[in-house]
């Protein structure tokens, strides 16, 4: 006989799904047949031909950016006859009660990244872009209370950093902030009208370079259409939130936040 362990697993972005068990890994292909099919939320591990010896735990994890979720449940095979004399692994002595009750997956919350040190120099240059109806906000995530003096510091920047622009850019435009989509890329985007096509263009994280390619191989990536320039961010993890700059040579033209 068989046994079959179905999951129903979602989330946005869509989880990576694995099995597990509690006395080894399910590679033997012939012995366990792990499925699930385009467009479901169905995952299937199949057992087969089941003995004494596969009595265990057996754990269906899904994990995305934030967070991990597993379900357990417990496999109890009673043999018969001759077999039942054999010797049997020793099993796992767990309370699998709450576990037995209801086969749903539970909210694991992974301990939260170190907090990072923050360069204010990099918040000035996020108020800068920033929507105003966000100022609010970053100010009180970033600890600034003079917000009248903020708004007057803001406007004193705004003259040198357009001075700055001018040297390379004929305007820049249509500034779209970070978002995420359901498949877990971040990507934010702008118009550059460059004075020379030969300008570089830079990516920072909290002030630091980020190389970038231009296919969907590569972690951060950028595609052009045009003036249009999209960068995107990909396979998210806890450690890639910060401040997102975007530089034409030294001149600093964007910033954006992922959370």
């Amino acid at each position: 006989k068989n046994a079959i362990f179905r999951a129903l697993v979602c989330g946005e972005p869509k989880p990576k799904v694995h099995w597990q068990s509690t006395k080894g890994n399910l590679s033997n292909s012939s012995k366990y047949q792990i499925s699930s099919f385009p467009g479901s939320k169905e995952h299937v591990l199949q057992i087969n031909k089941l003995t004494g010896e596969d009595s265990d735990l057996y754990r269906c994890t899904a994990v995305n950016v934030y967070g991990e979720a597993t379900c357990s449940t417990r496999l109890l095979v009673i043999e018969v006859g001759f077999r039942k004399n054999r010797k049997r692994h020793k099993e796992p002595q767990e309370d699998l009660r709450k576990e037995l009750k209801d086969y749903r997956y539970l909210l694991k919350k992974r301990a939260p990244p170190p907090k990072k040190k923050v360069d204010m120099e990099q918040v000035w240059q996020l108020l800068m872009t920033a929507d105003r109806k966000d100022y609010e906000r970053i100010c009180l995530k970033y600890g600034i209370v003079d917000y009248r003096g903020m708004l007057r510091k803001l406007k004193e920047m705004q003259k040198e950093r357009e001075d700055k622009m001018a040297q390379y850019l004929n305007a820049v435009s249509n500034l779209r902030h970070i978002r995420v989509s359901k498949e877990g890329v971040a990507t934010f985007d702008l118009e550059l009208d460059l004075k020379y096509a030969g300008s570089k263009i830079y990516l920072y994280k909290d002030g630091e370079m980020v190389p970038y390619g231009f296919d969907n191989q590569t972690k951060h990536c950028l595609r052009r259409l045009g003036k249009r320039y999209q960068f995107q961010i990909r396979d998210l993890q806890p450690e890639d939130a910060g401040i997102y700059q975007v530089k034409v040579e030294d001149a600093e033209i964007f910033s954006t936040e992922l959370d």
